[in-house]
This record gives structure tokens, sequence and C-alpha cells, in this order.
């Protein structure tokens, strides 16, 4: 009896189908795309510095009314002031046919360097996408290895 119930187990495993392993999820990168935005850290105003661009896509706009953040996590090598950074958008673009509605924004993204050289800034950016009948909501992950230049 103990045979054939190790053979029937044996049998229901060999049938069962395995399902392939998931993908790894690929590494964050300096920029993200979807059918409606791209955001992206890129080089910033100065040496040592970076921006948050984020570009709605139509007819999507940038939901001024949601807080811009970023929340970094722990890859990155660099300090920032709090678990969650405010963003202010210092320049914005309009949207066509509508002053009042941005379709990109760009803001700085503070931090503080351990060193010069070689430095990683990685974590999640939320933010807001409206349309006319309604608004999404997303986080986006993201890094960017910037060069920090010495003193």
């Amino acid at each position: 009896m103990t045979s054939t119930r190790c053979l029937v187990v044996t049998l229901a495993l060999a049938a069962c189908s395995r399902s392939p392993s998931p993908a790894p999820e690929a590494a964050p990168g300096p920029s993200a795309e979807a059918p409606t935005y791209r955001v992206a850290l890129e080089p910033g105003p100065g040496p040592g510095a970076l921006s948050l661009r984020l570009t709605a896509r139509p007819p999507f706009h940038v939901n001024g009314e949601f807080p811009l953040s970023f929340t970094p996590d722990g890859a990155s090598t660099v300090r920032f002031d709090g678990a969650r950074v405010a963003l202010t958008p210092a320049e914005r673009t309009p949207c066509d046919g509508s002053a009042a509605d941005a379709c990109a924004v760009r803001a700085g993204l503070p931090f503080t360097a351990p060193a010069p050289g070689p430095a990683r800034v990685s974590g999640t950016v939320s933010f807001s996408v409206c349309n006319p009948e309604h608004c999404l909501l997303h986080k986006q992950a993201l890094a960017q290895t910037v060069d920090i230049p010495g003193a």
C-alpha cells in the first residue's frame, strides 16, 4: 500500500508542468517610460548635481496638485535630507493650448556626496499625471551614477 502511494505521488509530481522561473527584474536605470509618461534623472545645473525631468504624454499633463517626491533606497551612496525628498519644480513646460497645465517639469534633486568620485543615486520617484477624465499615481524606480568633482 505504501509503495502504491509513493507511485501515485511520484506520477502526480511528474505530471505537473513546471512553470518557468520569472525573469529577474531589471535593475533600475536613469530613465523609464510608460504610455502616459517619461521620467529621467539627468545632469543638473552644476558639476555633481542631478535633476529629475518628468514629461507627461498627450493627452496627459503633470498633476501639479500631487507632491513630486524621491524616496532613496539602500543602493544610494549619497546622503539625502530625510527618508523622502520633496521636489519643487524649478522649470515647467506648459501644454499646448493650456498655460495652466504643465506637460513637463524639471526639479533639482539635492543630495550630499561623501567624497569626490563616482556616486550612486538610487530610489523611487512618486508623481501623478492626469487627463480630462482621471489622474494616475505612479511610482518609478530610477538610478544614476554621477561623478562628484574633487574640491
